[in-house]
């Protein structure tokens, strides 16, 4: 069995060959015999040198599923209501809207400004900005129950939190654990499945269309004049020529490349060669659904 391997540079390529016409940064191939595919292949070759340039900060939209599971971070058992009492994950509780639901996943570290905890499930990428879907014992949980209710919602650009019904007063929770041994069309799994990423500004799509440009101009038989600084020469990488090594150096955002949009973009967004944005790991912060695969 053979499984992809992993993908360098951001997850969507910031431009594609029908924005590099568009734009007119490529007026020597509108109309030319230059293929469609060659035009995606240099948008997404420049997308990716600008992605590191910039700290790999724009990673456009970015798909992700994940199989969440109770941490150490989460305590789990029957779910309290304002009439429960208990001491750190087990409680002892009652419901005056019906029976207890049993064993369920809640977050101990929730907001301090309600009355119970919180039903949570924490997504990694940042931002998150859609849940696709929400599947549970193989079933595609609606967003809104039969009385139009939300079922759950997004909170703070990271949390997918359980919303307990209105109506009846039920409280929901999202489940403690699962068989990660079974594909999630299967019952006894769970399963998110959402969109994240920040997509690049403009000025960063127009940089990427103006290197695009120039990369297909510094393979040999195009018939222009490449505009990229003295030192870039060539390597072949599926049609395209770029020495690396070489190279190197125009990842110095303190060197004008001579191009107006890359050198704004660098100026604004260039981070020091190789630096990424800073991270933050404590054994003490709730962990993150485990990815799918």
């Amino acid at each position: 069995m053979s499984v992809p391997g992993p993908v360098l540079g951001p997850c969507t390529s910031w431009v594609d060959g029908q924005y590099l016409i568009d734009s007119g940064c490529c007026p020597e191939f509108t109309g030319s015999d230059v293929t469609p595919q060659l035009l995606d292949t240099v948008a997404f070759e420049a997308s990716m040198m600008l992605y590191e340039i910039s700290g790999r900060r724009f990673t456009g939209l970015c798909d992700r599923v994940v199989r969440p599971c109770r941490n150490a971070a989460d305590c789990w058992g029957a779910a309290p209501i304002a009439t429960g009492y208990g001491f750190g994950g087990w409680y002892w509780t009652w419901n005056p809207n019906g029976p207890i639901i049993g064993w369920a996943w809640r977050d101990e570290n929730g907001p301090l400004c309600g009355c119970r905890p919180l039903s949570i499930v924490r997504l990694a990428g940042y931002p998150v900005r859609e849940i696709v879907e929400v599947k549970i014992d193989g079933v595609v949980l609606d967003p809104l129950d039969t009385n139009g209710n939300p079922n759950y919602r997004l909170d703070h650009w990271a949390d997918l939190t359980r919303m307990d019904d209105p109506v009846s007063g039920q409280i929901r929770r999202w489940p403690s654990c699962q068989n990660l041994a079974l594909d999630d069309t299967e019952s006894g799994t769970f399963s998110v499945s959402y969109r994240w990423g920040i997509d690049p500004p403009e000025l960063g799509r127009l940089a990427a269309s103006e290197l695009a440009c120039q990369l297909l101009l510094s393979c040999p038989g195009s018939g222009g004049e490449c505009d990229l600084p003295e030192g870039v020469t060539r390597v072949e990488r599926q049609g395209i020529t770029i020495d690396r090594q070489i190279l190197a150096g125009f990842f110095d955002s303190s060197k004008p490349t001579g191009l107006t949009g890359v050198d704004m973009f660098m100026a604004a967004y260039a981070r020091i060669p190789g630096s990424r944005a800073p991270m933050v790991y404590s054994p003490d912060v709730q962990q993150f659904a485990q990815k799918l695969g």
